[in-house]
């Protein structure tokens, strides 16, 4: 395997098991690549049975020849965004009432295309595109009879919010290009749908034009205000109490 290696340049790098069922490196000269990737994926990549497994990762090659991580403000603040995500973070309806209000969402949900066909409605009052907020109603989540489930919703066209509503969820389903694969598709999108927002609402409330410049003070910040430190991931929660007591 041969590399065309330019100094400084960031690329991916896609490395293949070549023997799926074993445990160990091949003995003989080797490039020693330093990297981050979850030990989840890891592990699966070791012990894969099936040939052609691939795990992702970034790198970049110095003067030297040598791999190393990007040394960026980017790279170092980056873990804490992708700690959020994994963790579920801006799942919790939580999280939602923090950073607005329902109307806050439901305005930023008409806005998506919609989750069936992909197209919006023109607004002659507006004169914009848009869709319309598709309540998902359950009864675990609010909702009754002639009782919208509070913050559950998808975007729909107009078109197939009717379809919706004369034949039932199932038509839905059936134009969904990837409903989610859990017990109840429809309450698991609405609920991704709201972890979007989430996560937008909160980068563009912090002025982050990415989430990758979120500081490790302004998450902790953010749940002292709001309560939230019991749904801060473990390893944010570690960081913090190694803070104070680096402090004392």
């Amino acid at each position: 395997m041969g590399f065309d290696l330019k100094p400084n340049e960031v690329f991916d790098l896609c490395l293949m098991n070549p023997n799926p069922t074993s445990r160990k490196g091949v003995a003989g000269p080797v490039y020693r690549i330093s990297f981050e990737v979850e030990k989840d994926v890891w592990d699966a990549f070791m012990t894969a049975k099936t040939e052609g497994m691939m795990v992702a990762a970034k790198a970049m090659v110095t003067e030297t020849g040598e791999f190393q991580e990007p040394e960026t403000e980017e790279a170092a603040q980056g873990w804490i965004a992708r700690e959020l995500k994994a963790s579920g973070f801006f799942r919790p309806l939580v999280t939602a009432r923090a950073l607005g209000t329902e109307d806050d969402y439901k305005a930023w949900v008409r806005q998506q295309p919609c989750a069936a066909c992909g197209k919006k409605d023109y607004d002659k009052d507006t004169t914009k595109e848009q869709t319309q907020f598709a309540h998902v109603n359950r009864i675990a989540t609010g909702g009754g009879k002639a009782i919208k489930s509070p913050w559950h919703g998808i975007p729909l066209c107009s078109g197939c919010h009717s379809e919706e509503h004369n034949h039932g969820e199932e038509w839905l389903l059936s134009r969904l290009e990837k409903a989610p694969d859990t017990e109840d598709p429809l309450l698991t999108l609405a609920v991704q749908y709201r972890e979007k927002w989430a996560w937008q609402a909160f980068k563009s409330q912090k002025g982050l034009s990415s989430m990758t410049e979120l500081k490790l003070s302004t998450i902790q910040g953010f749940c002292q205000q709001f309560n939230l430190g019991a749904i801060l991931p473990s390893k944010l929660r570690n960081c913090e109490e190694s803070e104070q007591d680096m402090r004392t």
